[in-house]
């Protein structure tokens, strides 16, 4: 009944017992006097028993199973049989660890993405300042425009860095410790004030509708939701556009939240990888919009934290729609 796949071989190859788990891993029927190479589907964990025949000798490595795709970790140990008529063991034992080598992946990527992220502005800074310093820029207009350039940049990786901060926090975060009443209609209030210049810059029109809604988690939270997911239908919206902000209460009685805009669209291909760290839908233009492509994954992760449901449905060219349902408390 264990969770872990396990196998026991005498030197001979006689396998004498194999239990339930292993069998399912390795697609097959324990029989009795069945030799290893007749069970064991996997030429790596075959070489590895044929190789502890021989030098009974310990060892242990990750076994890919293309069949289910899943990862376990392989240990293979040799024993001395204490019985004068029987034979010394081998015992295999399979550790399903696909989750742990997953979340490493994911690790690993998010490293490398980050790495590259930050690269670019600094690469940048160094270079408009490396040219400030040498004394080869002497009017004033191109030394403005280095300076400007600089800041621009530093600006961004501040917001990357800050991004990448309250990511971390939530990745570490399984319930919500400060728990009160959220007036959801006064939140939206305070990020359409907050965000009404950058959109009079774009002429885009801000606007909320519907019933106004309460729920129980954390206003910072709530906050930074929907000012992600308003401040991103302002940046990719068309000039002299909508973004029309809605709750109410739906026929199962769940609290809804949705932001919609008249924008450019994402295509359907993109919408399973927009929560993605770092993906982005169009790269040069989100580096134009100053986007860091952390804001969406960011959302999901507080709404994960609310028992919330987040779901996008798009018409590429003529807009998107962000709909947030959260649970009955």
């Amino acid at each position: 009944n264990i969770n872990e796949g396990i196998v026991i071989i005498g030197l001979s190859g006689k396998v004498y017992s194999m239990n339930a788990h292993a069998c399912k891993i390795f697609g097959c029927s324990f029989t009795e006097n069945a030799n290893y190479d007749e069970l064991i589907k996997s030429e790596k964990i075959l070489r590895a028993v044929g190789g502890i025949m021989q030098n009974k000798s310990a060892t242990s490595f990750d076994y890919h199973d293309k069949r289910t795709d899943k990862v376990y970790l392989a240990s293979l140990n040799c024993f001395e049989n204490d019985a004068e008529s029987s034979e010394d063991l081998i015992i295999v034992t399979l550790y399903d660890i696909t989750a742990r080598r997953r979340e490493e992946q994911v690790k690993a990527d998010f490293i490398a993405n980050a790495s590259h992220e930050l690269k670019t502005p600094v690469t940048s800074i160094s270079g408009f300042s490396e040219l400030i310093l040498s004394g080869l820029v002497t009017e004033e207009k191109d030394l403005k425009e280095y300076v400007s350039n600089i800041h621009s940049e530093a600006v961004g990786m501040k917001r990357t860095i800050e991004e990448l901060l309250h990511l971390s926090k939530l990745d570490y975060s399984d319930e919500l410790v400060d728990r009160a009443q959220v007036d959801v209609s006064a939140v939206i209030d305070k990020c359409i004030s907050m965000l009404e210049k950058s959109a009079g810059e774009k002429e885009v029109t801000l606007k909320k509708s519907g019933e106004d809604i309460a729920i129980i988690g954390s206003e910072a939270l709530v906050m930074h939701l929907i000012r992600n997911l308003v401040d991103n239908a302002i940046k990719y919206n068309k000039r002299g556009g909508s973004v029309e902000v809605i709750t109410g209460e739906n026929a199962e009685g769940k609290k809804f939240l949705i932001v919609s805009d008249t924008g450019c669209g994402i295509r359907q291909s993109d919408i399973p990888k927009l929560f993605e760290r770092f993906f982005r839908v169009d790269g040069s233009r989100n580096r134009d919009t100053g986007g860091t492509g952390l804001g969406l994954t960011i959302v999901q992760k507080i709404c994960a934290l609310h028992g919330a449901e987040i779901k996008v449905e798009s018409v590429f060219g003529e807009g998107s729609k962000f709909i947030v349902t959260f649970e009955k408390e």
